[in-house]
C-alpha cells in the first residue's frame, strides 16, 4: 500500500496583514493577543505571537540599530584611508602610504565578515539573536569606537601617535564586534514575521533593510568626512555617540519582539554532523535513517540547505569585490583628481553609492517588484544577482574612463586635474548593484537555511562575501602592486598617471563580467530557483508539524488505514502525528 501525504499548508495565505484576513485562518494560528493575533506552535509545544504589521510594531527598531550601526561603521571605513596617511591630519597621523592603509582597511573588513561564523555559532546555539546582538554591541563595537576616537587627540595617548590603540580599536574590536552582531541583525527582523502566514513579506524586509543599511551609511559619508576636513575629534565623536542612541532604541522595544529561543541541540547536532561526515570523507545522504543511517532524513536535509548557502553566496562574489573598491581604490584614485567645493571630496564621494541605493531601492521596492508581482512575474534569484553584478561592470567601465582622463588632462594639459564628480556614476553603479545582488544575496540565505540556523546560515553568507572577497582583493593587491602608484610620491596625480591602474580596473571588469554571465547560465537560474522553492516546503512544514519527514508521517498513518484496501481517497484526522486534517491517497 503507498500513501500520499498531501498538508493544506499550501492554500493559507502567506501575506497577512489585515484583520479581515484573520477570518480566513485556522484557529490554530489565531493568538488571544489583540496586539500579536497571528500565533506560530512549534514541533516542541512552544508558541510565539506575531503583529499583523511587523515593520512598525517591532521591525523598525531592528531597523534603526542596524542603521547606527552602519553609520557608525561607514563613518569610520570612509575615512579612514585619509586619517591613517594624514590627508585629514597632516600633523596628527599613522603616516602610511596609500597601499599599506589599503591593507590595513581589507585586513579590517577581512576580520569583520570572517567574525560572523563565530557570531552565528553563539546566536543559534547559546545566546540567541537578541543577546548576541546586545553584548556584541555593548563589550566589543562601542568600545572599539571610542578607543578610535581617542587617537584622534593629540598627544593624549602618548606624544607620538599610538598606533597601537588604533590598530586595537579599528582593526580588532570593531571589526569583532561589526561581525559578531552582522549576522543576527538582518536575521532577528527576519524572524518577526510569520514564517507562513507572513513568508511573501520578507523580500520587502529585505529591501527596507538594506535601504536603512544606506540611510546610515549616507549620513555617514554626508557628515563625518565634512567634519573630518576641520576636525577629527569632532567627526570620530559622531558614531560613539550615534550607536549608543541606536542601542538604547534597540533595547527599548525588547519587549515587543519575537524572541526565539537558541536551538542548541540542533545547532551542535548539525556542527556534528559536518565534522563527521569531513573527517571520514562519506556523504551526507549515508547518515540518513532512509540509507541505513542515524539521523533523520528531514535534518539532513537542513544541514545540506545550510552548506549549500555558501555556494550560493558565492555566487554574488564578483559583485562583492567590486564594492570593496569604493573604500580603498576609489578613495586612492579621488585623490588624483579635483575636490569641488571642498565639501566633494574623495571621502564625500561615496554617498552617491547609497543616493544610488536610495533611488534604485525606492523603484524596486514599490514600483518594480509590486508591477511585476500584478502581472504574476517574479524576478529569479539568478536574474536580480545578474543584473546587479553588471551594474557592478559599468562602475568598473567608469573606473577605466577617468582614469583616461586623469592620464589625458595631467600630460596633455600641463598638470591639470579633473573633477572629482566624474566618479558620480562609478559609486551610483554600485549602488544599483547591491539593491539586486547583496539584497538578493540576503534574502536567499534567509530563505534557504532551516529554521534552527539562520543565522548560522547568514554568517557563512556573510563570510562569503565579505570575507571571501575582501581576501580576493588582498589577494589582488598583492599580485598586482606593481601596478600601484608609487608611494614615494608626494604628487597623486602624477603617481595615478604613471602607474597601472587602467590594467587593473580592466583586471575588475573581467571579473564582473564573468560573474554576469555565470548567472544567466539557465542551469545556474534553474538550480537556485528549486532550492528556493524546495526551501520554503520544507521550512513550512517543519514549522508547522512535528517535524517528522513526509517517510515518517506515511509510514506511522499506514497503521491507521490497513482495513482500507480498495484504491479511494479518504480525509483521516491524524491529530497524534501531524495535528492537522491531511488528504491521503490510498492505492
Amino acid at each position: 500500500m503507498s500513501i500520499e501525504i498531501i498538508g493544506n499548508e499550501k492554500d493559507l495565505p502567506n501575506d497577512v496583514r489585515t484583520h479581515d484576513q484573520l477570518t480566513l485562518l485556522p484557529e490554530k494560528y489565531l493568538s488571544s493577543d489583540p496586539k500579536r493575533p497571528l500565533l506560530l506552535t512549534t514541533s516542541q509545544g512552544e508558541k510565539f505571537t506575531y503583529a499583523l504589521r511587523p515593520l512598525l510594531y517591532s521591525v523598525l527598531a531592528i531597523l534603526i540599530i542596524e542603521c547606527c550601526e552602519r553609520m557608525a561603521y561607514y563613518s569610520i571605513n570612509t575615512t579612514e584611508q585619509n586619517y591613517l596617511t594624514g590627508r585629514f591630519s597632516p600633523n596628527w597621523n599613522a603616516n602610511m602610504s596609500e597601499n599599506s592603509a589599503s591593507e590595513f582597511l581589507s585586513s579590517g573588513n577581512a576580520l569583520t565578515y570572517t567574525v560572523p561564523l563565530l557570531g552565528g555559532i553563539l546566536a543559534d546555539g547559546v545566546f540567541g539573536d537578541y543577546w548576541s546582538i546586545t553584548l556584541g554591541v555593548a563589550i566589543f563595537y562601542i568600545p572599539g569606537l571610542i578607543l578610535t576616537w581617542l587617537t584622534t587627540f593629540p598627544d593624549l595617548l602618548g606624544t607620538t601617535f599610538n598606533t597601537n590603540v588604533v590598530r586595537a580599536g579599528a582593526l580588532i574590536l570593531i571589526p569583532v564586534g561589526s561581525g559578531l552582531i552582522k549576522c543576527c541583525v538582518n536575521v532577528f527582523g527576519g524572524k518577526q514575521y510569520h514564517p507562513i502566514l507572513q513568508a511573501n513579506q520578507v523580500e520587502q524586509y529585505y529591501v527596507l533593510f538594506y535601504v536603512a543599511i544606506n540611510v546610515g551609511a549616507m549620513f555617514a559619508t554626508l557628515v563625518v568626512p565634512v567634519l573630518a576636513e576641520f576636525s577629527m575629534e569632532a567627526a570620530y565623536a559622531i558614531p560613539v555617540f550615534g550607536f549608543i542612541i541606536g542601542l538604547a532604541v534597540f533595547l527599548a522595544f525588547s519587549k515587543r519582539y519575537v524572541n526565539r529561543p537558541p536551538e542548541r541541540k540542533a545547532l551542535f547536532g548539525t556542527l556534528k554532523l559536518i565534522g563527521n561526515t569531513t573527517i571520514h570523507c562519506k556523504s551526507l545522504k549515508k547518515s540518513k535513517q532512509s540509507n541505513g543511517g542515524p539521523i533523520p532524513d528531514s535534518f539532513v536535509d537542513g544541514v545540506k540547505r545550510l552548506l549549500i548557502v555558501a555556494p550560493v553566496s558565492a555566487l554574488t562574489l564578483p559583485f562583492q569585490i567590486a564594492y570593496n573598491q569604493m573604500s580603498t581604490i576609489f578613495v586612492s584614485q579621488g585623490n588624483a583628481m579635483r575636490t569641488v567645493a571642498t565639501v566633494f571630496n574623495s571621502s564625500f564621494m561615496s554617498n552617491f553609492d547609497c543616493i544610488g541605493v536610495l533611488i534604485a531601492g525606492a523603484i524596486v521596492g514599490s514600483l518594480l517588484y509590486p508591477a511585476l508581482e500584478k502581472r504574476g512575474i517574479r524576478l529569479s534569484l539568478a536574474t536580480k544577482i545578474s543584473i546587479g553584478t553588471f551594474s557592478g561592470a559599468l562602475s568598473m567601465l567608469m573606473a577605466i574612463i577617468i582614469q583616461s582622463k586623469i592620464h589625458h588632462a595631467y600630460l596633455e594639459e600641463d598638470g591639470a586635474k579633473i573633477s572629482i564628480l566624474w566618479q558620480i556614476l562609478s559609486y551610483s553603479f554600485i549602488g544599483i548593484g547591491e539593491v539586486f545582488a547583496v539584497s538578493t544575496c540576503y534574502e536567499a540565505a534567509f530563505t534557504i537555511a532551516p529554521k534552527e540556523q539562520k543565522a548560522f546560515a547568514s554568517a557563512i553568507q556573510l563570510f562569503v562575501t565579505g570575507g571571501l572577497s575582501n581576501y580576493i582583493c588582498m589577494g589582488l593587491l598583492k599580485v598586482f602592486e606593481s601596478w600601484f602608484p608609487d608611494k614615494d610620491n608626494k604628487n597623486i596625480t602624477e603617481a595615478w598617471v604613471g602607474s597601472g591602474m587602467t590594467k587593473y580596473f580592466w583586471v575588475l571588469f573581467g571579473i564582473m563580467i564573468f560573474g554576469t554571465i555565470l548567472t544567466l547560465i539557465p542551469s545556474v537560474r534553474n538550480w537556485l530557483e528549486r532550492l528556493r522553492e524546495n526551501a520554503i516546503e520544507a521550512n513550512a512544514l517543519s514549522e508547522s508539524s512535528t517535524g517528522k519527514d513526509e517517510d515518517e508521517i506515511k509510514s506511522e498513518t499506514n497503521e491507521s488505514i490497513e482495513e482500507l484496501g480498495e484504491e479511494d481517497i479518504v480525509q483521516i484526522d491524524v491529530e497524534e502525528l501531524d495535528k492537522e486534517l491531511v488528504e491521503i491517497i490510498v492505492n
